[in-house]
């Protein structure tokens, strides 16, 4: 007699097998242009998908638990931390001459005068004293500032890797920690100086994740965990969601009886923070309107959308079979993978910890997250990138046992992609510099009349989604011109003398 388990796993399997096809068609379809399908159509086939591969999972017998093997130690991690520091100072280099963009002159400024925030509702005091103590070293400090992002994102690869192989994935280490470093989203956090707030917050954040999942109970490892999670909330207040990082992380690896109490005990610190942070400061008029039901679907559409597929909107223009590629291969390898899973795989929970890690990430930031065609808003999923990393090595191990060969060109075709997607990115960030230095030099030229205060109208906010005049300007001429400037007042004063930038140059 037919084992009617067995019958629905193998129904399943098809229907998998054509909910896939079925988003892989769709997904052809609207990078190439065809049968005028839309955002909303890839998302309604990829919910139905997923719907299809859990009841694929939950369906199948369990013949055995799977056991977790701990690996503690990451073998060689000074000099893989040296190696990926060396990589991403290879790779971002280019941009240490690129100055500062925006908020970087408003907050340095800020910064050299002792101030510890500029923000009536936020407190970030830590960038403020990193680059007080930079700016102490030398008049210019602009490189030297780009040169702390670059470093930090190498060592940030480095305990991504560490990380990777926390949850089991040893052989993954590598991998991880390199497709962390040319992952494309992370060139706005990592090129802009301002991006510091959301490197050096990662930074912490993963160190404390390393902290709290270390094997066995150690009173010191529990107090360092919560020094650097409160160093994390000093330098950015998302990093309310580390306790929650670890609860999600934690799970696949059942180390409950290590970690229950440090979780615990960060749970506690953040109520804490948020108490005294919200008794010494209003909270931002953001946070008091809940998202409606768009903006939860955005929420949780809008990251993955990104992270599957980093490119700029010109850039899947161009190259739309690449942006297909990148993302049937995670599409393809996740159908692998869980043709192979239980609902106690290990694999599979590392899959929904990896998932609930991105969502936990970019949560605190749900009422200003938004990623535009050119990339900005991009260091918002900063810290979501490792675990985006986490998840697609996972399903990509998993789907190892059965295509090998492809799995490992898969890998090299992410890295390259990644690599090629970083590269032309920083090049935009070095065309922006070019058209700042412009504009400054043509504002100081024109400003050398004699004049008690100018209005400057038409500045560009941005320039190919890098971020140039939306702040900044008045602190960035501060050397060049003693006389106050307004940026577009709304206000007319007929003694201030006015300049309107046309695209090319000023005119009065």
């Amino acid at each position: 007699m037919a084992d009617p388990r067995r019958a629905a796993s193998r129904a399943l399997i098809v229907l998998a097998g054509a909910g896939t096809l079925y988003a892989l068609g769709l997904l052809a379809a609207f990078y190439l242009h065809r049968f005028d399908v839309r955002r909303h159509h890839i998302e309604s086939a990829s919910f139905i998908l997923i719907a299809l591969l859990l009841a694929l999972v939950f369906t199948r017998r369990v013949e055995s638990e799977e056991p977790f093997t701990a690996h503690a130690v990451m073998p060689s991690a000074r000099v893989l931390t040296v190696a990926a520091i060396g990589l991403a100072l290879l790779q971002y280099w280019p941009v240490v001459g690129a100055g500062l963009f925006a908020d970087d002159f408003v907050l340095l400024e800020a910064a050299r005068q002792g101030r510890l925030t500029v923000w009536s509702e936020l407190f970030r005091p830590a960038i403020f004293v990193v680059w007080r103590a930079v700016a102490a070293l030398t008049a210019s400090p602009a490189a030297s500032m780009h040169l702390l992002n670059i470093v930090l994102h190498g060592v940030n690869a480095a305990m991504v890797g560490a990380l990777v192989m926390r949850m089991g994935l040893p052989n993954w280490s590598i991998v991880s920690g390199v497709l962390f470093l040319v992952f494309p989203p992370a060139v706005e956090a990592v090129a802009w100086p301002a991006g510091l707030q959301d490197v050096l917050m990662t930074t912490f954040v993963l160190a404390f994740l390393l902290s709290v999942m270390a094997p066995g109970s150690n009173v010191r490892a529990t107090i360092g965990s919560l020094i650097l999670l409160v160093a994390a909330l000093l330098t950015k207040e998302t990093a309310v969601c580390a306790p929650m990082l670890a609860l999600c992380l934690c799970f696949p690896n059942q180390r409950w009886r290590d970690t229950w109490q440090r979780i615990g005990l960060a749970v506690l610190a953040v109520a804490g923070f948020l108490v005294v942070r919200m008794a010494l400061l209003p909270m931002p008029d953001t946070f008091r309107a809940l998202p409606d039901r768009y903006g939860l679907k955005e929420l949780m559409v809008r990251p993955f959308q990104t992270l599957l597929v980093p490119l700029r909107t010109s850039e899947i223009e161009a190259f739309p079979l690449v942006a297909l590629a990148l993302a049937a291969v995670v599409v393809i390898a996740l159908y692998a993978a869980a043709i192979g899973w239980s609902r106690r795989s290990r694999a599979f929970h590392t899959t929904l910890a990896a998932v609930c890690a991105i969502f936990a990430a970019v949560a605190p930031v749900y009422s200003y997250f938004f990623v535009t065609g050119d990339m900005q808003g991009t260091r918002y999923l900063y810290l979501a990138s490792a675990s985006w990393v986490l998840l697609a090595v996972n399903v990509l191990d998993a789907a190892t046992v059965r295509h090998r060969l492809a799995v490992r060109a898969a890998a090299a075709f992410l890295v390259v992609c990644g690599l090629a997607a970083t590269r032309a990115h920083i090049e935009l960030w070095l065309d922006a510099a070019e058209s700042r230095d412009w504009i400054v030099a043509s504002a100081e030229a024109r400003m050398k009349a004699p004049c008690a205060r100018w209005a400057v109208f038409g500045l560009p906010a941005e320039i190919r989604g890098v971020p140039a005049f939306v702040n900044g300007f008045p602190e960035a001429m501060r050397s060049r011109t003693p006389a106050p400037i307004r940026v577009a007042p709304e206000d007319a004063d007929p003694a201030e003398c006015r300049l309107t930038w046309t695209g090319g140059n000023f005119r009065d």
